[in-house]
């Protein structure tokens, strides 16, 4: 990862740490207090994933997918019917722009859902990957045939010569298994893109105090 992208990282990720940090005192109530609990949940995973998912520390693929599990389930439908209109009353840090570009949010809403699901996806993935063991498998040896033996019955009975057997084995198409695996991301790529929603979200619909 170069440079550039590690700052770009950890600029949002202390964007949504500050934002969690700030939220988890602000004496909100009802539906206010209830979607900043969420975003404070959703900042402590963020919190635990990024030493290992942005700084490569050792990865618990256990961990990843229970973060991952959390955040989609504050994400899509759950994050966007916690922002009935105009609930920007109190302490509440939502921007109007919420409801005049709701679409928009909807998306990163959903965005959010799918990237958590996907996360998990690829945690099982390696998990699955990390214990498996290679298969012994055992290769019955044949007995070497005689020369004899290891003639054709074409050829015993003179319909074909050993030449014609040998052209028809080299021209026999072989026959090419599908790979019929999904590509599954990995878990590293999944996560930036996590943290790229959770910034884009916060840049265009939240605002500092």
């Amino acid at each position: 990862m170069n440079n550039k992208v590690t700052i770009w990282l950890l600029a949002g990720t202390m964007l949504v740490y500050a934002t969690a940090s700030t939220l988890s005192h602000s004496g909100a109530t009802g539906v206010v207090k209830q979607r900043m609990d969420g975003m404070v949940m959703l900042g402590a995973q963020i919190k635990l994933l990024t030493p290992m998912l942005v700084a490569n520390q050792p990865k618990d693929f256990n961990i990843i997918k229970s973060s991952s599990q959390i955040i989609a389930q504050h994400g899509g439908a759950a994050l966007a019917d916690l922002f009935p209109i105009d609930s920007i009353k109190g302490p509440s840090v939502a921007r109007p722009e919420i409801w005049s570009r709701w679409p928009e949010f909807q998306a990163l809403a959903a965005e959010l859902e799918f990237l958590g699901q996907e996360l998990e996806q690829s945690a099982d993935r390696a998990m699955i990957a990390t214990i498996q063991q290679p298969v012994k498998i055992e290769v019955e040896v044949e007995e070497e045939l005689s020369a004899w033996d290891q003639l054709n019955v074409d050829v015993l009975l003179g319909i074909k010569s050993p030449g014609e057997l040998a052209s028809e084995a080299n021209e026999a198409p072989l026959e090419q298994a599908e790979n019929t695996l999904p590509t599954v991301r990995n878990v590293g790529a999944i996560y930036t893109d996590i943290l790229a929603t959770c910034s884009s979200c916060h840049t265009s619909f939240r605002r500092s105090r």
